[in-house]
């Protein structure tokens, strides 16, 4: 809206129905319960269902590093004084360590420079360590954003 007022959204009487994801919301809650990236996959495995699958698939093409680093930054996110400068932030932490200590530029290579679409990650997403993990998040000094 022109005003910013988001209430406005909610008043509206625009009825958008249910999405697609929404109708699976209890099993994805149930297959992405874990705490570690380790959890999650092997949940998947375990679950014979095509979304199941689908998400394998998926996940067997990101790097188990900036996957782990993903959900370690929502388990974080998940509290009563989440903000949005608090995301942004963590987001950032990752970001700005991403090119140095992740799989970022292996994943260049393997998609646009050599197009083998094989990257060799660092890690293979049953083992991502928690130290690397809590690295490529702690906070960084005076670098920090500054919002």
């Amino acid at each position: 809206t022109d005003t910013g007022d988001l209430g406005s959204i909610e008043r509206s009487s625009i009825c958008i129905g249910t999405a697609p994801i929404e109708k699976q919301q209890s099993k994805i809650d149930a297959l992405f319960d874990g705490e570690a990236l380790r959890d999650i996959v092997n949940s998947l495995k375990t679950d014979n269902s095509d979304f199941a699958k689908t998400v394998l698939n998926t996940l067997s093409r990101v790097s188990p590093l900036s996957a782990a680093c993903t959900i370690e930054i929502i388990h974080r996110l998940r509290t009563s004084s989440l903000t949005i400068n608090k995301a942004l932030e963590m987001e950032f932490r990752f970001t700005f360590r991403s090119m140095e200590h992740a799989d970022f530029l292996e994943g260049i290579r393997a998609q646009v420079i050599d197009k083998d679409r094989n990257p060799q990650w660092q890690y293979t997403e049953r083992d991502v360590p928690t130290v690397a993990v809590a690295n490529m998040l702690q906070p960084l000094g005076s670098k920090k954003l500054d919002i």
